[in-house]
């Protein structure tokens, strides 16, 4: 091939790539609106589960709370019984014959997160949606991060939406709430590991003592079982609503 062939050949080239770049520029602002227009044709349906999203952190601090920071309480454990307006809450022992049984901050993070993805579920399985929506469970996990008076819940899920011409799929959700949990089970803490000092002795007046100087309700709900003497502990701040419970299970001595 001659030179002047090989110059042609270049000519075309640049050619062509400069009409595709002017082509991408030219057709870029369309590709974007379309992208915004199906951001906002579903926006009532992120808006939803991100609305689950923050009912169900309130919904899983209340429950937690109740449960001695637990969602899932899978260690020894009481029952509250069926005079208790608390009926149904599982109650961790924190304190079983002298010996500690206390979660650590990872945990109290982690079961948030078990919570969470549980409330989450429920709410892609009982929404009524106008659009075809799928998920898989197992592609739907959380991680939950607590502060001193805070707590940021970040949720990953893969729930698609699926039309005959698009296929969106809705990732990532964000919740925050104001909550003073970890100062309670920090609190529920201090309190057991003092009880044990004591060893089987029950010192009552000492825990309302400690719970008044710190500006806690203290409600103390007490059972015999066996040679057992179970105390469920029941904390309540005046500044919130929340009720934090654990339990101690003492050697009994008729």
């Amino acid at each position: 091939m001659d030179k002047r062939g090989q110059v042609t050949i270049f000519i075309i080239i640049a050619v062509l790539i400069i009409a595709g770049v002017a082509l991408f520029f030219v057709f870029r602002p369309n590709l974007s609106e379309k992208e915004e227009t199906v951001t906002k044709d579903y926006a009532p349906l992120y808006n939803y589960l991100q609305d689950c999203l923050e009912q169900s952190l309130i919904e899983v601090i209340y429950i937690n709370s109740m449960q001695g920071g637990y969602y899932d309480v899978q260690q020894d454990f009481v029952v509250f019984d069926s005079s208790s307006e608390m009926e149904g809450f599982s109650i961790p022992y924190y304190l079983i014959d002298n010996k500690l049984q206390l979660l650590s901050k990872e945990e109290l993070e982690k079961q948030i997160s078990v919570g969470l993805v549980s409330k989450f579920t429920s709410c892609l399985n009982s929404g009524e949606f106008e659009y075809n929506i799928s998920y898989n469970p197992e592609e739907i996990f959380a991680s939950s991060f607590i502060t001193e008076n805070k707590i940021k819940a970040e949720l990953y899920s893969s729930v698609y939406i699926n039309e005959i011409e698009n296929t969106l799929q809705l990732k990532n959700f964000t919740a925050e709430i104001e909550t003073n949990y970890l100062k309670y089970y920090d609190f529920a803490k201090y309190l057991t590991e003092r009880q044990r000092l004591l060893g089987e002795e029950l010192c009552i007046s000492c825990l309302v003592k400690e719970c008044e100087a710190k500006n806690y309700s203290l409600y103390l709900s007490p059972a015999v079982s066996d040679n057992s003497y179970i105390l469920i502990n029941t904390l309540n701040n005046k500044e919130d609503d929340l009720l934090f419970s654990f339990a101690y299970k003492l050697n009994y001595e008729n």
